[in-house]
């Protein structure tokens, strides 16, 4: 009753789930609804330092590793900043009266507006970046000077095919 859990009515190896589009969408989808707590959470870069956010309530709180390394954060009270050290997810449990709560972080190497898959907005065009106007020369396209040789080149094995050298 505590677990969630996602069964597909087919073999996924035998289907093209994969390799179609909306793949990514679904595995996003599938993974914040499973791991609710991981999809909100912090997302970190190696070697970055971070505040663990503590809930008022909480005694003590301590950070585990991906390697399964735990380190305390708190007490002393405010926490101290905790070095990101390796990729993966980190698990922060704050001890309180109650229980324990349990919290999620990421460190990841991607920027986390790479990876935002929501359509965003287009800048405006007064923020886009104008060429610089002292200069009156054209750049040359390196394409179509290739192609340009590409030419050459076929019309001179033609002409040398056609002489039946």
């Amino acid at each position: 009753p505590d677990h969630r859990i996602v069964a597909f009515a087919f073999d996924l190896h035998e289907s093209d789930l994969a390799l179609q589009p909306a793949f990514p969408i679904l595995t996003k989808e599938l993974t914040s609804w499973l791991l609710p707590g991981m999809s909100r959470g912090l997302v970190a870069r190696p070697g970055a330092t971070i505040d663990v956010p503590i809930p008022p309530e909480s005694d003590a709180v301590w950070v585990e590793t991906p390697s399964g390394q735990m380190t305390q954060v708190a007490p002393p009270f405010p926490a101290q900043p905790f070095t990101v050290k390796e990729v993966g997810p980190y698990r922060v449990v704050h001890e309180t009266p109650e229980g324990e709560k349990v919290g999620y972080f990421i460190a990841n190497l991607f920027d986390p507006v790479e990876s935002a898959i929501a359509p965003s907005e287009l800048p405006s065009l007064e923020s886009r970046q104008s060429p610089e106007t002292g200069s009156d020369r054209v750049p040359w396209e390196l394409a179509t000077l290739l192609a340009l040789a590409v030419l050459v080149i076929l019309g001179a094995e033609w002409y040398v095919y056609s002489r039946g050298y």
